[in-house]
């Protein structure tokens, strides 16, 4: 009995835990004995760092106690690149949309939520939002981004 050892050290709760998110970031930290908002920093999740004290204002720079992570239909949500996606062929999408019809946009909007949320969370000027994404400002998808968002 004495050889074992009944709580991981530090190290190798760092590496289970970066393992586990690796796996299932939701719940790989549910169960074990180390908190889930410092591994996932570590690992670069966006809804994480966009908490960090180097994203906040310059008056509110102080660590905030009751910070959690954001969920879905929060002003911070920020959703990952699906997998398989690169932010360069998002991108791509994007432009595409330009030029597109009404159903073929819904499909590119959909598959560029995530970049268009990046976007917004990194507070870009009203106008260069208005010319890079023009279809979020139809009635149509105007609707669908709130359904996106809150369902």
């Amino acid at each position: 009995m004495r050889g074992q050892q009944s709580l991981p050290q530090n190290r190798l709760s760092q590496i289970l835990g970066d393992q586990g998110l690796e796996k299932n970031p939701l719940s790989a930290c549910k169960h074990k004995d180390i908190p889930y908002l410092p591994v996932a920093s570590r690992a670069g999740h966006p809804e994480v760092a966009i908490n960090s004290l180097k994203n906040k204002r310059s008056g509110q720079q102080t660590p905030a106690a009751n910070i959690r992570k954001p969920r879905k239909g929060d002003v911070h949500f920020c959703p990952n690149i699906p997998s398989g996606e690169t932010r360069d062929g998002l991108e791509v999408e994007r432009v595409a949309l330009l030029t597109e019809d009404e159903a073929v946009i819904k499909e590119k909007i959909q598959r560029t939520f995530s970049l268009g949320r990046q976007e917004i969370l990194q507070e870009p000027k009203i106008p260069e939002f208005l010319n890079k994404w023009p279809a979020l400002f139809d009635v149509s998808e105007i609707n669908l981004e709130f359904m996106r968002l809150y369902l």
